[in-house]
Parts: structure tokens; sequence; C-alpha cells
């Protein structure tokens, strides 16, 4: 079984950690880019909403509503990320090694007892700074 430095695993564990949390961040985008036209434009939804004018009339006024103001975004992040694995030591890194480490295998498929375990934890969120920003903008051209 080949063997493996802590260092090498932990390394491991926050890269995945972080290809996660950018994952989550270019969901971010793609969702931002459901509201709005290649010129920049948002995409919109026309609705009529009634208009009691001076004379106590009431006149329904077309308006067209900016998709993004009608669907909250949802956000999510890592809260709590927990794994446990067994493993076995084999000692401390070669004399010659510039870098000592402790040297582990972990256990494989086909290994008695052997198991890895994750449990990731995620929490919803406030939407981002900047779509609150842009939904405040276009909240107000609603007529």
């Amino acid at each position: 079984m080949p063997k493996s430095s802590l260092k090498n695993l932990l390394e491991s564990i926050q890269a995945s950690i972080a290809g996660a949390q950018e994952m989550m961040q270019q969901q971010h985008i793609q969702e931002l880019k459901k509201f709005f036209n290649g010129d920049g434009s948002p995409i919109t939804q026309k609705m009529k909403f009634p208009h009691v004018n001076n004379n106590g009339e009431t006149k329904w006024t077309e308006v067209d509503v900016p998709l993004m103001v009608l669907s909250p975004p949802s956000s999510l992040r890592i809260k709590k990320l927990k794994v446990s694995f067994d493993a076995f030591l084999s000692g401390m890194g070669n004399e010659d090694d510039e870098e000592k480490s402790l040297h582990l295998h972990v256990g494989g498929f086909f290994r008695r007892g052997a198991a890895v375990k994750c449990e990731i934890q995620f929490e919803g969120t406030e939407p981002p700074e900047g779509w609150m920003r842009i939904n405040d903008e276009l909240v107000k051209v609603i007529p």
C-alpha cells in the first residue's frame, strides 16, 4: 500500500473545500445571468397593476417587472466539514528528507475496518450584497 503524508491528505481536503466554494460562487454567477439579456438589460415580465385616478376610476397600468425582483436567490455556504478515517501510522520521514512528515496508510477498499466518513453541513445565507444592490435598483424603476 502506498505511503502518504498527513500533510498531503490535509492539503487535499483543503483543496476540495476551496473547489466546492468556487463551484458555489460560479453557481451564483450563473443564477444571476438567468435574469439579464446579453446586452445587460433585465429580463422582464409584463404585469398589470390597478391604479385609481383622480376621478376615482380604476385604470390598469402595464408594467415591465424585472424577473430578478420576483425570484429570491438561494445562497448556500459550507458551515461545517467533518472528516474521519482509519489510518495506520508508519513513522516519520527518512533522515534524508528535507521536511519531516508523518507517513500514514489510509485504509483501502478491501481492508477490513477501514473507512472514510465525510460529513458536510451547508447553511442558507443572505443573498450577496451585490445581488441585493442590483435588486434595489431594479425595484426603483417599477412605477
